[in-house]
């Protein structure tokens, strides 16, 4: 039975690492797709490299590091929201696309792939299981490392 978790566990992470690599959001985190894309309307902000998150002050979200260290302050919490997502750790430079409607929609789709991403996950697991409480474990434990909400 342990070999066989382990087996789970390292299928369901290889399919995680696969998908997010590979998903809708990522593709427009890169420089050179983004600026083809957006044809040069989008903002650049040095980084500390770090987990960002943000809190919202009337119509501003101030974007900061897990050190406490200011990023960046944005107009909407739609772009608040696609800077967590596009920002990675060990890279120290942020594009976010001027555009709110462009974000919003991009963080849309990027739940909506999550959700789709765990999902699979959750049925792979319980397939590969037969055990649906261990599966959900495994998918929580899974997704808590990447840091994925459902």
């Amino acid at each position: 039975r342990l070999s066989q978790h382990r087996y789970d566990r390292f299928h369901c992470v290889s399919l995680l690492d696969h998908v997010v690599s590979f998903g809708p959001f990522v593709t427009l985190s890169t420089n050179i797709t983004l600026d083809r894309f957006l044809g040069g309307r989008s903002e650049t902000y040095p980084t500390s490299g770090k987990v960002l998150s943000f809190t919202q002050l009337f119509d501003q979200c101030e974007v900061r590091d897990v050190d406490g260290q200011l990023i960046c302050t944005l107009d909407s919490v739609s772009k608040a929201e696609y800077a967590l997502r596009a920002a990675k750790a060990g890279e120290y430079s942020l594009r976010i696309p001027r555009d709110e409607k462009f974000a919003e929609k991009m963080v849309r789709k990027y739940n909506a792939h999550v959700k789709n991403l765990v999902e699979m996950l959750e049925a792979d697991a319980r397939s590969k299981t037969h055990n649906w409480p261990a599966a959900e474990r495994i998918v929580r434990e899974i997704t808590a490392e990447y840091g994925i909400v459902k």
